[in-house]
């Protein structure tokens, strides 16, 4: 696939789409062939008599309608100074040319199918060995994963690993780093074991003492220093209800003040503010608008600090800017599936900013470098945020094990980095109780291992460089066969006859056909789209979009190459014998019949904004997913029974990267080793070069 800048557009010449800010404009088919055939040939004029022959193929059209296809396109492309075209211009019996520079853009998402022939001896190691339970520790779904490097304004700059200091070294994870004012002391939460909740810590950097604080909540997930580092704020969960408490330091062994915000039941992430205030997110549901509140500690008054009119607005990962006068903070809209920056003065609550940084809901993190500075994070990728001018630019620097961190203008950056793990690739009768029986140790670049429907293979998707591939992994030679590269990340949903694929890439449901390497869009680009599945006899293809925020279950033909909407307000649905198995947006599972009625409830308590995968093996109705305390519910339900098998693990016992083989009896999973979190420290100045 290529794709080229062209002023203000991207064009994508081989699917023949045209995007103005990443979004996809609608225009007839020949307006976006005659832009591509002049992009091709921008040296020189294009006569009507060429375009007559290239675009309509020798055709018999009139050159009226040639011109009108012209005229057409400049209206689109806002090109309409004949004098001074911005795109295009025209010349008496000469034709047309292109005068704005087309440029191949740096982020070209290509998918290239491969020739199947091609077959690698990468082998990983097979293993057969008895099961010796591993103690693993818990993941905060809210883990903030942020940088290694920092830049001196404009100038990208690597991080020099040598200058690293370890602060504490101890088994377990953590989460929800804080620093206090003076760098004394760090906050921060974890478990030691997989078993255990998450506790508050607090470790003393001059006496080199961690102290474990006693908490009145069973798990502690946010914590800050507040009150001029004199306290501790932090945001405990007594089942599905956040509560808010401040620690004194002075007393650990004194109990903590509780500050009950009415009508709020969801709490995240305190931050300290001046004048003995604090920034607390809250809202009334997961799936609802949450946004920042600003409490008085001395009063326990509260008001609302940031608003959105729109539904399913979320605020998060605020930070105070070093001169203590502004406030930066992502803003998700969930329904747009849209990331926005948004800059706040402190003083008014006025929003004085707003800049979008994404088309996608996609992992975005952000800290302060200077008054005028932000560094992003998004996904895999830095930026480099100029707040006068709205500039991005990225930033060379690898954040590939750690996980989170914070900064103060003195020039302290302390970060909570994981320590490589080797991945393991688990096979294990399901319903999973205990045991496996086999174990695969991948390479670091293998990111999913799934089943086929051919007993012989596995589908392997590796990130190898810059691309991503998909090949056949062949379980007794240990071969591997690529089927298709691709530039941008892709996941594969489902799989109908031998050479049909099901992927979901950049928001969009793809078909694949593996024989000729043909790739088709099944859904818009205007659809936010969930998972997928392909009917029973191949025919269809069942998937949830949403439009406007609410949710649709969508029918795609595939002979017609057609959708329509069969159902409202689901998010999952799958065939099944005379009826279909159903999940309801409100995360209730149920049996429909043939008119998709409702006639049994088999599930409640899914949460789609957590891992969720339902996957349908005969009679049985396997559903696996994460809860709100972020540990994975493991759930089998025989439809011809109503026998229920569930059991719980946590997060870091199991993983998103899992796949059922097709009669449901075999599981493959990967699963960590035990993963110790270290706290460490660099060095930095706000307004210098900074030693990364």
């Amino acid at each position: 696939m290529k794709m080229v800048d062209l002023g203000e557009f991207r064009v994508n010449i081989q699917q023949r789409l045209l995007y103005r800010q990443q979004e996809e404009l609608a225009a007839e088919p020949k307006v976006i062939e005659v832009l591509c055939y002049l992009i091709e040939h921008p040296d020189r004029f294009v006569s009507l008599q060429e375009l007559h022959q290239q675009v309509w193929h020798g055709r018999v059209v009139t050159d009226t309608a040639v011109r009108r296809t012209i005229s057409k396109l400049r209206t689109l492309l806002g090109d309409n100074d004949n004098e001074q075209p911005k795109y295009i211009r025209s010349q008496m019996k000469r034709g047309y040319q292109l005068v704005c520079p087309a440029v191949q853009s740096s982020d070209n998402m290509a998918i290239q199918p491969l020739d199947n022939r091609a077959v690698s001896s990468a082998k990983p190691r097979l293993f057969k060995l008895s099961w010796v339970k591993q103690l693993v520790l818990g993941c905060l779904a809210s883990a903030v994963v942020l940088v290694t490097a920092l830049l001196w304004f404009a100038s990208p700059v690597q991080l020099h690993t040598h200058l690293m200091q370890v602060e504490l070294d101890i088994p377990g994870q953590k989460a929800s780093l804080a620093v206090s004012p003076d760098s004394r002391y760090q906050a921060f939460v974890g478990r030691i074991s997989s078993g255990d909740n998450w506790q508050l810590y607090l470790y003393d950097r001059h006496k080199g003492q961690l102290s474990k604080v006693d908490t009145p909540v069973p798990h502690v997930r946010f914590v800050d220093f507040v009150a001029d580092g004199s306290a501790l704020a932090y945001v405990g969960f007594r089942q599905d209800v956040a509560e808010l408490y401040i620690q004194p330091l002075a007393d650990l062994s004194a109990a903590p003040r509780q500050y009950i915000m009415a009508g709020l039941p969801i709490l995240a992430g305190p931050m300290a503010l001046p004048d003995n205030q604090l920034l607390i997110a809250a809202g009334k549901s997961y799936n609802g608008n949450i946004h920042y509140y600003q409490l008085d500690i001395e009063s326990g008054s509260y008001s609302q600090f940031s608003y959105s009119s729109a539904a399913a607005v979320q605020d998060a990962y605020a930070r105070l800017s070093p001169d203590k006068q502004h406030l930066a903070l992502i803003r998700a809209n969930i329904a747009e599936r849209k990331l926005y920056l948004q800059l706040y003065r402190l003083a008014d609550k006025e929003l004085v900013k707003e800049h979008k940084l994404s088309d996608q809901l996609l992992d975005m993190r952000l800290s302060w470098l200077a008054k005028d500075a932000l560094l992003l994070k998004q996904q895999q990728q830095f930026l480099w945020f100029n707040i006068n001018t709205g500039q991005l630019e990225r930033v060379a620097a690898s954040a590939e094990h750690i996980k989170e961190f914070v900064t103060d203008k003195s020039g302290y950056f302390a970060a909570i980095y994981r320590k490589p793990a080797e991945q393991q690739l688990y096979q294990t009768p399901w319903p999973y109780t205990d045991g496996f029986s086999q174990h695969l140790q991948m390479h670091a670049q293998v990111q999913f291992v799934q089943y086929s429907h051919d007993q012989a293979f596995y589908w392997l998707t590796e990130q190898l460089g810059h691309y991503y591939q998909l090949s056949r992994f062949y379980r007794d030679s240990g071969k591997k066969q690529l089927v298709m590269q691709s530039e941008a990340p892709f996941v594969l949903l489902d799989q109908a006859a031998a050479h049909l694929l099901l992927l979901k890439r950049l928001n969009r449901l793809e078909l694949m056909d593996t024989r000729s390497g043909d790739l088709v869009h099944l859904s818009l680009s205007t659809q936010q789209i969930d998972q997928g599945v392909f009917s029973d006899d191949g025919r269809y293809v069942y998937f949830a979009a949403a439009s406007g925020g609410n949710w649709q279950i969508v029918q795609y033909d595939i002979e017609l190459a057609t959708q329509r909407v069969i159902l409202n307000d689901y998010r999952v649905l799958q065939p099944y014998k005379a009826g279909f198995i159903a999940a309801a947006v409100d995360g209730s599972v149920w049996l429909l019949d043939q008119s998709m009625q409702r006639v049994t409830k088999l599930y409640q308590g899914i949460h789609y904004d957590l891992h969720y995968q339902l996957a349908l093996r005969g009679d049985n109705l396997n559903i696996l997913h994460r809860n709100l305390m972020s540990d994975w519910e493991l759930v089998s339900i025989n439809l011809n029974s109503g026998q229920h098998w569930q059991r719980k693990l946590a997060y870091s016992e199991f993983s998103p990267q899992f796949s059922l083989d097709k009669s449901g009896n075999e599981l493959l999973f990967f699963k960590p080793k035990i993963d110790n979190d270290q706290i460490v420290s660099f060095g930095y100045n706000f307004g210098y070069n900074s030693l990364f």
